[in-house]
């Protein structure tokens, strides 16, 4: 008798524990998320995790996206898109680094207020030999880059050879050298003359021309300088020329500070500064 109530008192027991496990499943799952064995907040951090990873991967998306546009717009079209943001600055801005030396070609410069006075050393006259007494007056400026426009008045002596007028120029270039070591330094080829001053002086045909600017081209080329050659800016016309046929009117000088802005933003590896 007593083994029979003991036996139904198990038997109770057993129903109440398997009641109360059938009942705690639901709960678990309702509180931990159904089937599911993370607890709650360790779900909610890994959730997180996820979430800004994934936004993180998108960001980086665009970014790359964005960086290859821009590389597509400027060095896929490099020459385009440099002169195009080179014409967008102003001549007085872009040569603010720069100093124009030469004869009374280069005066037009600051005379038609093209460039501003401290940015143009010039004198009528002026000869590749008579240069090297203005070389302290240009290191004293300091400026970064040195056009030189040089070679139309030492062209009036008939008797210059190429070979000495190098003598003179290179001389030239090694007193602005050790005066300014890190200065970028430009020469500028001589420019022809009109028809006009060809009749009137036939020492600067355009043969005579030609051939000192070759010397001058091979010059720069052992001194390891850039030969610029500015005959293109004159386009074939007479129209930009003063009177004598020599000089140039206040038109050329805005044509020959673009076609060098051109010429510096296609070639900025020209620059060791």
């Amino acid at each position: 008798m007593k083994k029979s109530k003991k036996k139904k008192k198990l038997i109770k027991l057993a129903i109440l524990f398997t009641f109360i496990v059938a009942a705690f499943i639901p709960i678990k799952s309702f509180i931990w998320g159904q089937n599911s064995n993370t607890p709650p907040v360790t779900k909610k951090i890994d959730d997180k995790k996820e979430e800004i990873n994934n936004k993180e991967e998108v960001n980086d998306k665009v970014e790359k996206t964005k960086a290859a546009e821009v590389k597509n717009n400027t060095v896929g079209k490099n020459t385009e898109n440099n002169v195009a943001f080179s014409n967008d600055i102003d001549n007085k801005t872009f040569y603010k680094d720069g100093l124009f030396f030469g004869d009374s070609i280069i005066e037009g410069l600051s005379f038609y207020e093209v460039l501003d006075e401290q940015h143009v050393i010039h004198k009528k006259g002026l000869t590749a030999f008579k240069a090297k007494k203005e070389v302290p007056n240009i290191v004293k400026l300091n400026p970064k880059n040195i056009f030189i426009l040089l070679g139309n008045n030492d062209l009036f002596n008939e008797k210059l050879k190429g070979d000495s007028f190098i003598q003179d120029y290179s001389g030239l270039l090694q007193d602005i050298k050790e005066g300014l070591p890190e200065a970028n330094i430009y020469i500028l080829s001589i420019l022809p003359v009109a028809d006009k001053a060809k009749k009137e002086h036939p020492f600067l045909s355009d043969e005579r021309i030609e051939e000192f600017n070759m010397v001058l081209e091979d010059m720069a080329e052992k001194e390891g300088l850039p030969f610029i050659n500015i005959e293109p800016v004159l386009n074939h016309s007479e129209e930009l020329y003063e009177e004598d046929g020599i000089h140039f009117k206040a038109k050329f000088y805005d044509e020959l500070l673009d076609y060098l802005k051109k010429y510096l933003t296609e070639n900025e590896n020209l620059q060791h500064n």
